[in-house]
């Protein structure tokens, strides 16, 4: 740019306007232009790296938090079972030594002793196995039979290595059982959790997680399912609702979940929301919403919206993720 404005300078000294003088202010013109591109091309990709710094920190961030939350929780699990391998460590370790005494001294005198040993095991058995259970500390909707099928898919997701999360963004109560009926929820719950356990069991992401959602928008109240599994195969996305389809056959699906789902939710004239997530946006591969928003529609939302709609039907509502 300096060398531009010298050649135009040059170019107009003197009154002469002879033919090397506008050729030396061309170039000086088209110099002053070309280091004004480059100036700004230099500060817009200085802007972007200084953009893609502060997103990569505050991903960076975000990442680093997320895992102090499941390092947090991982401490307070392994301190809860140490209290309870402490409490039960003493009667154990008694019952072991009964037992050493039995097997030294077994005669038919002891059949009593026995009786009383196999009592002491199965009380034992019963505390250990009970104190386990209802100390699981998942947040509660405080309506038991919901509750109680949370706890329940708790445990299972927990046998199977899968962390199991509730996030509640509203007063569940509000809608259940005051305009829901709870049994339905309830189905509806198990249903796709179920699902959700299989996809996850069926798939390779190193992120086995299932997320549970009541939350409201406006004033529409939804239930979301997030898992980390498999994403549906096109086919099935189609023909959910229509007929018992299954992406998962071989590994106990039945599709029965979805027609009852469909049933449910015709009833309150509420909609089916599926919400697939590309691999780059978070480790959720997809979600499925009941949302009760009186419109009775089925909306696919996700970064394959081309490909579905090829063979979409009409009824079928599809989305792309990105817009």
């Amino acid at each position: 740019m300096f060398s531009g404005i010298i050649f135009s300078i040059y170019s107009m000294i003197g009154i002469n306007k002879t033919y090397k003088a506008v050729s030396i202010f061309c170039i000086g013109a088209a110099l002053f232009l070309l280091g004004l591109i480059l100036w700004i091309r230099r500060q817009i990709t200085l802007s972007y790296k200084e953009k893609l710094k502060i997103n990569t920190i505050h991903q960076l961030e975000a990442e680093l938090e997320e895992e102090k939350a499941k390092n947090d929780k991982a401490n307070s699990e392994i301190e809860r079972l140490a209290k309870i391998n402490h409490k039960y460590s003493s009667r154990i370790a008694a019952t072991e030594d009964y037992v050493q005494y039995l097997a030294s001294n077994i005669n038919m005198e002891t059949a009593d002793e026995i009786g009383n040993l196999k009592q002491m095991v199965d009380n034992l058995s019963k505390d250990f196995k009970n104190e386990l259970e209802n100390d699981i500390n998942i947040t509660k909707t405080n309506i038991p039979g919901i509750d109680s099928m949370l706890s329940y898919f708790y445990r299972q997701a927990n046998k199977q290595h899968i962390e199991f999360n509730i996030k509640i963004n509203c007063d569940i109560q509000e809608f259940i059982p005051r305009i829901f009926d709870e049994s339905k929820i309830e189905t509806l719950l198990g249903d796709h959790i179920k699902d959700a356990i299989i996809a996850i069991n069926s798939g390779d992401n190193p992120f086995r997680e299932i997320l549970v959602e009541f939350s409201k928008k406006e004033k529409d109240f939804y239930i979301a399912i997030y898992d980390t599994g498999i994403p549906f195969e096109i086919n099935t996305l189609l023909k959910l609702g229509k007929e018992q389809i299954t992406t998962h056959k071989e590994t106990g699906g039945s599709g029965i979940g979805f027609v009852t789902t469909f049933e449910t939710l015709r009833n309150y004239n509420a909609s089916l929301i599926i919400k697939e997530f590309a691999k780059n946006e978070r480790h959720f591969t997809k979600a499925v919403i009941a949302s009760f928003d009186g419109k009775n529609e089925y909306k696919i939302i996700t970064y394959r919206a081309e490909e579905i709609n090829k063979n979409s039907f009409e009824n079928i509502i599809v989305e792309n993720l990105l817009d």
